[in-house]
C-alpha cells in the first residue's frame, strides 16, 4: 500500500510540473506576440463660451475619447484651428492647450 500512495504521489507531482510549465510557456508566448492596438475614436465635442473681452473670446471645450485598448493614450496637447468668415474676408486663429485635464 505505501508503494501504491508513492505511485499517486508521483504521478500528482508531474502533472502539476507540467500544468506549471505548460502555463510558463503560455504567459512567455503571449507576452511576446505583438498586440493589434485598435484605433481610439472621438465619441462627443462639447464647446461653450468662456470669458469675453474686447480683445479676445475664450471657447472652451469638453472632448470625450473612447479608448478600446487595454492600455491609456497619453494626451500632450491638443491644437486647433478656428476659421470664421467675416465679410472682409476668412479670419483664422490657432493654437493649443497644455495641459490637458482629465474629467
Amino acid at each position: 500500500m505505501n508503494l501504491l500512495n508513492w505511485g499517486r504521489r508521483v504521478v500528482v507531482i508531474i502533472l502539476i510540473t507540467l500544468i506549471v510549465v505548460v502555463f510558463g510557456l503560455y504567459f512567455i508566448m503571449v507576452g511576446k506576440l505583438p498586440v493589434e492596438l485598435m484605433r481610439p475614436e472621438i465619441r462627443k465635442v462639447y464647446h461653450y463660451w468662456g470669458e469675453v473681452t474686447p480683445g479676445t473670446t475664450e471657447v472652451r471645450t469638453i472632448i470625450t475619447i473612447y479608448n478600446p485598448n487595454p492600455v491609456p493614450i497619453p494626451l500632450k496637447a491638443i491644437e486647433f484651428d478656428i476659421h470664421e468668415r467675416h465679410q472682409d474676408g476668412l479670419w483664422n486663429s490657432e493654437g493649443a492647450r497644455q495641459p490637458i485635464s482629465k474629467g
